[in-house]
């Protein structure tokens, strides 16, 4: 049982130390919607890819993306 613990010790330092060298979020990176949608950072600066026209609620919509999309 002892053994049993000290691996669990030894796994649980090791991904520490791991999940402690990524790089972590901060508030100026993601930005939340009124709607609580996450909004990637650069997002102001995406391009119009498409309008489009809704019937049912008479709105006219734009489509944005990225250079990846």
């Amino acid at each position: 049982m002892r053994r049993y613990a000290s691996t669990v010790v030894v796994l649980l330092a090791a991904a520490g130390i791991l999940f402690s060298e990524l790089p972590i979020a901060t508030a100026a990176d993601v930005v939340a919607a009124p709607s609580g949608v996450t909004i990637p950072k650069g997002y102001r600066d995406w391009q119009v890819v498409a309008p489009s026209q809704r019937d049912d609620t008479d709105e006219i919509r734009v489509i944005l993306g990225n250079d990846i999309a």
